[in-house]
């Protein structure tokens, strides 16, 4: 706690924050790190400099590695935010993420191809597994039963099949026959009529039928089968019109009537999620609900608690929260929302034509030694004396009554008053 407030008490402004830790199972918790470091880095280094820690103290070529590092994660940090969403629809931006997230890593490769330090060499096969990795998720999309995400991405009105003849597509005609036939098999559960079965039975009615009131009849089926047929046309019709940037929401609500089954697909594909960070949300509040004192707890009533506790959280305003009652995560989500208030830091990128042989870093500041000033009385016991003189009155004082005396090379061996007392010896063995 000590060590706590007095890296507060370092920082003139509010809020007043503290570092962050890595933390290997929460996202982006690298990237949050080195912001807050990067953030705090004057004030590092002032306490550093304070508490005679300067081995924790970075150099100007370390922090222009934070910099490198926070280039790269921030496109991550800014799309997994995003994705994590749970009011929002999401599902149509899972392709087009992955495409930024390439186009991101390719071009920051591009750039340290010319790099010959060993660290940005280092950071280049870094990024080389990194893509890997992508890769390896980005296949897994086509894992996902009956290609939700291509298309939530079809009947997002910005994209529509448009959208898979750029990037790395190209002019595949293949896949894109291949996701609107997976459109089509989709829609076909919406076209379907009500079955027999699920239909009340009713008995028709018995009335009076006459000649023209079947002419009418007959005109009515002939609308309803050219209903069934506009609605075949449902897909034709959408993809051939233009492309608009307007919500996917908004759109379909505007364009229900015009296109019913498609509106219905659409209702169902853009309510999934793109992550389950929301449900992760919950999940994480059951630790607080099946503690062990109610390891016994009914699975409903853990469900009923767990969605109170939720919606509960969100109702409340975090300035009504006393920080005692707050968990470390809690505690560092507080931390994050105060640091969200203030001005965005964009990182340095990296750059084409950085020497790194020319590059000068400036030496690092001493720290020099405040000492206290001597007073007059104790000037007027120092003997003033010539660098001259200093050799020929060494001698002399050595044996100068006014110095200290020196401290005794060894001490004087204790005598104790405790006398030992005589063993007593066992006749009976």
């Amino acid at each position: 706690p000590q060590r706590r407030e007095a890296f507060l008490s370092l920082q003139p402004d509010d809020p007043k924050l503290v570092p962050l830790q890595d933390v290997r199972t929460r996202w982006n918790s690298t990237f949050l790190m080195l912001r807050r470091a990067k953030r705090l880095s004057t004030t590092f280094d002032k306490y550093c400099e304070l508490h005679t820690q300067s081995q924790f103290k970075l150099n100007v070529e370390e922090w222009r590695q934070v910099d490198y590092l926070l280039c790269i994660t921030h496109p991550f940090y800014t799309f997994t935010t995003r994705l994590s969403q749970t009011k929002e629809v999401t599902v149509h931006n899972v392709f087009r993420v992955y495409y930024q997230l390439f186009d991101h890593l390719e071009g920051s490769m591009r750039r340290l191809w010319k790099k010959k330090v060993p660290w940005k060499q280092a950071m280049l096969h870094a990024l080389e597994a990194g893509r890997e990795k992508l890769k390896l998720y980005y296949r897994k999309t086509a894992e996902v039963h009956g290609n939700l995400y291509a298309i939530g991405t079809i009947l997002a009105p910005q994209h529509k099949l448009q959208f898979f003849s750029r990037g790395e597509y190209g002019d595949d005609a293949e896949s894109r026959q291949t996701y609107k036939e997976c459109l089509q098999k989709f829609m076909e559960p919406y076209q379907k009529p009500t079955s027999d079965a699920q239909r009340p039975h009713q008995h028709p009615p018995q009335t009076n039928r006459d000649d023209m009131e079947d002419l009418f009849d007959e005109d009515m089926l002939d609308v309803s089968s050219r209903e069934n047929t506009n609605t075949n046309d449902e897909l034709t019709e959408y993809l051939g019109t233009s492309q608009k940037k307007i919500a996917p929401l908004t759109f379909w609500k505007e364009h229900e009537r015009e296109f019913p089954t498609l509106a219905r697909v659409a209702r169902d594909i853009f309510s999934i999620p793109a992550t389950g960070a929301g449900v992760e949300r919950v999940f994480n509040s059951a630790r607080d609900v099946c503690h062990y004192r109610r390891g016994s707890l009914n699975a409903a009533t853990i469900q009923d608690i767990m969605i109170f506790r939720c919606f509960d959280k969100q109702d409340k305003e975090d300035d009504t929260l006393e920080d005692v009652a707050l968990t470390s995560e809690e505690r560092q989500e507080a931390d994050e929302r105060q640091e969200a208030d203030l001005p965005q830091q964009i990182p340095d990128p990296i750059s084409d034509d950085e020497e790194d042989e020319s590059l000068s870093f400036p030496d690092e500041p001493s720290v020099e030694l405040q000492t206290r000033p001597l007073t007059q009385r104790a000037l007027g016991k120092r003997r003033q004396c010539t660098p001259e003189q200093g050799q020929e009155g060494g001698d002399e004082a050595e044996f100068d009554d006014d110095a200290q005396p020196l401290p005794r090379s060894s001490t004087q061996t204790r005598v104790s008053s405790r006398q030992k007392r005589p063993r007593r010896e066992d006749e009976d063995f």
